[in-house]
């Protein structure tokens, strides 16, 4: 039966895979000229060798490979089996190559962790989830990283299982790998370790029972922030207080046991060598820690909102320095747009496990740690993002999907447990949830993700098929993704006649961008930040109000302008739409683009 169940699994994930990377065939880079982190991760793949230490990656003057080196060497080997080296198309593929990896260790550590049954469905739900197929199909590093994450966890449970030392150095190796394979990849070792405490709580890693301990070293932590919070503020990100606090408190409350501590020395030999790997020869070693500050503490000045001069003009009020965006309402809405299904089990099931700490308390005096630990976990890859200060853009919050699940996996075991006589209505009710989650992500893959991330081509697709081998349209900014980037793909294929306004075409085919300024395309464009949208043409303002009903529409193309989606990775354009509500239909119609004739 676990032979089935993993072949049907196997089946659906590699079907989509199949469906994805055709689909997506002919991809563009979001934009031109090497202006994009995943063009110039792609070019460098060129450049570098399997046989010379990552370091030298960051010699390249034009690379983007701080914080993701591994994931620029698994990139370099997809490219081996590309004809054209540089292409967008190689990360796309990487990153469902690594979901379906993602997939199958989901399936095993459930299997493991609870029932055949168990891991089938929810298993299920991460592969029918949208979000997975909507951030690989963008920039999805994460991918990799989540997928080696899953990989650690799994030789983690093999090694406490087995006690065959070689799974725990693998397990240390492959969080220390994750970690060095996207930039919102921070999140994951610090989960590494709270897991590690989970998983030996029952030989008592920790003193839970220890209170004196765990008091003391509260108190050492809250004196040192205290004492040193300036300074470290200005130092290393490797020793950035969070992370510090939960060292302390290890050590601290720390159980003396031999067993243990060779396990943990173990899993901290594995990660050794690879930050070994990733930080060495000598002679860069400092400078490759210097790197490695300023990049992750990037947040703190690659934000998008920095790029607004006048703020309160843009988004009706003032907003302090360094601001990331919403607060704790914006996880909120964007978990209801990209996974609503999930999300609305996980908070069930997060308030059903709560419910039963608090019975067992009530009537039996009793603290279930386990419970306890549940909860904690799944909401600890917010706590992490928000205590890092990470870019509160959607990809990077693709990390919750996984815990989400899993306490939805956890709460449903306990459920059948304590009522078995509602087994058969558990299973009708998943399924349904199943058919709508899967109606929910082909409908949106179908008619919003794929066919605005591939507008460039679609465009090219278009102007072939018409045969149109000249056309005129506007030079600005908002073209930059779109025209510039489809003749920037496909050179030398088109005339183009750069145009200020309508008016200055008789007769010809034009093709009319997104003039949107709300777009993720152009939110940090100069143009489109000092002027708003493109409303220069009184003609094509007319045309846009009428909905182009005076003139001849050989194509309605949309991008990523017009796509719900998209919106949502740059901080700045889901801040301007899921809380100050400055998104509405007339930007996304304005974000499709046309080829009108004249």
């Amino acid at each position: 039966m676990f032979i089935l169940s993993f072949f049907f699994i196997l089946i659906i994930t590699l079907t989509i895979y199949i469906y994805l990377i055709t689909s997506l065939k002919g991809v563009c880079f979001p934009s031109p000229k090497r202006s994009t982190d995943n063009e110039k991760i792609i070019a460098a793949c060129n450049e570098i060798s399997f046989f010379k230490w990552p370091s030298f990656m960051h010699s390249i003057k034009y690379n983007r490979s701080q914080l993701r080196e591994y994931w620029t060497i698994a990139a370099k080997f997809i490219t081996l089996f590309y004809k054209n080296k540089i292409t967008d198309h190689v990360n796309i593929n990487l990153s469902l190559i690594s979901n379906i990896f993602s997939t199958v260790l989901i399936f095993l550590i459930l299997n493991k962790l609870f029932s055949l049954d168990i891991a089938v469905i929810f298993t299920l739900f991460y592969v029918l989830s949208l979000w997975p197929y909507h951030v690989a199909s963008y920039m999805g590093h994460l991918h990799l990283s989540q997928s080696l994450f899953l990989f650690s966890i799994f030789f983690l449970l093999l090694y406490i299982d087995e006690n065959f030392y070689f799974y725990a150095i693998f397990s240390g190796s492959l969080i220390a790998i994750s970690f060095f394979s996207s930039s919102a990849s921070r999140k994951y070792p610090i989960i590494y370790f709270f897991l590690i405490i989970f998983i030996y709580r029952n030989d008592q890693f920790l003193s839970y029972n220890n209170i004196f301990y765990f008091i003391l070293s509260l108190f050492l932590i809250s004196l040192l922030v205290g004492i040193f919070y300036k300074k470290i503020k200005k130092t290393s990100t490797f020793i950035h207080w969070p992370y510090l606090a939960l060292f302390l408190i290890f050590i601290l409350t720390f159980n003396i046991n031999i067993e243990n501590i060779y396990s943990l020395i173990l899993y901290s030999f594995g990660s050794l060598i690879i930050f070994l790997h990733i930080l060495l020869p000598i002679k860069e070693l400092k400078n490759n820690l210097i790197r490695y500050n300023y990049w992750l503490n990037n947040s703190s000045w690659a934000s998008h909102f920095n790029s607004y001069p006048n703020k309160k003009q843009i988004f009706g009020k003032e907003i302090p320095e360094n601001f990331r965006g919403g607060g704790i309402n914006w996880y909120h809405k964007l978990f209801l747009v990209f996974i609503p299904n999930i999300y609305i089990i996980y908070l069930i099931s997060f308030l059903y496990i709560a419910y039963l700490f608090l019975y067992n308390y009530y009537f039996y005096q009793e603290i279930n740690l386990v419970y306890l630990s549940i909860l904690f976990l799944s909401i600890l890859p917010l706590l992490i993002h928000e205590l890092t200060k990470g870019l509160k853009v959607g990809k990077a919050l693709m990390t919750n999907l996984i815990f989400f699940i899993f306490l939805i996996a956890y709460s449903s075991n306990e459920f059948i447990k304590l009522y078995p006589d509602y087994i058969l209505y558990f299973y009708i009710f998943f399924i349904l949830l199943l058919i709508l989650q899967s109606i929910h992500t082909f409908f949106y893959l179908l008619t919003d993700i794929i066919p605005s991330r591939m507008a460039p081509t679609i465009l090219h697709n278009h102007l072939i098929k018409n045969n149109i081998k000249e056309f005129y349209t506007y030079n600005n900014s908002f073209n930059n993704s779109l025209v510039e980037t489809m003749i920037y793909t496909y050179p030398n294929s088109f005339k183009v006649n750069y145009i200020e306004k309508l008016n200055e075409v008789k007769k010809g085919f034009i093709v009319i961008p997104s003039t949107s300024a709300k777009s993720v395309s152009v939110e940090s464009e100069k143009y489109a930040i000092e002027n708003g949208d493109f409303n220069k043409d009184e003609e094509l303002n007319i045309l846009i109000s009428q909905k182009f009903k005076t003139v001849k529409i050989l194509a309605k193309i949309k991008t990523m302008g017009a796509s719900k989606f998209f919106v949502h990775e740059s901080e700045v354009t889901t801040y301007r739409h899921l809380i100050l509500n400055q998104i509405n239909y007339i930007d996304r119609y304005r974000g499709n683009a046309w080829i009108i004739e004249k």
